[in-house]
């Protein structure tokens, strides 16, 4: 199993909370999905032999939904965290 974090852009409240997780849970090889709306991000287990980041960039994107890079340490790199330093928050 792999994990994904997703920073999710239109994520506005709980219904869209709600529709990113019907809308990756769908995608086939997810075990679990949790969504923050507070973090605009989802965190994805999956098997990585059926699912992938391209699927669920697609699922998103039906949904009405865009993605952002994360970096593996889960952060945007937004605030100069993640490899380079500095920290989220």
């Amino acid at each position: 199993m792999q994990t994904e974090v997703l920073k999710v852009q239109g994520m506005n409240d709980q219904a869209g909370a709600d529709a990113i997780a019907r809308a990756l849970g769908a995608v086939a090889g997810v075990s679990t999905v949790s969504v923050s709306l507070a973090g605009q991000r989802a965190t994805v287990l999956f098997d990585e032999k059926t699912a992938s980041r391209s699927r669920f960039d697609a699922a998103l994107k039906q949904a009405g939904f865009a993605t952002e890079p994360v970096s593996s340490t889960g952060c945007c790199g937004g605030c100069g965290g993640g490899s380079s330093g500095g920290s989220c928050g």
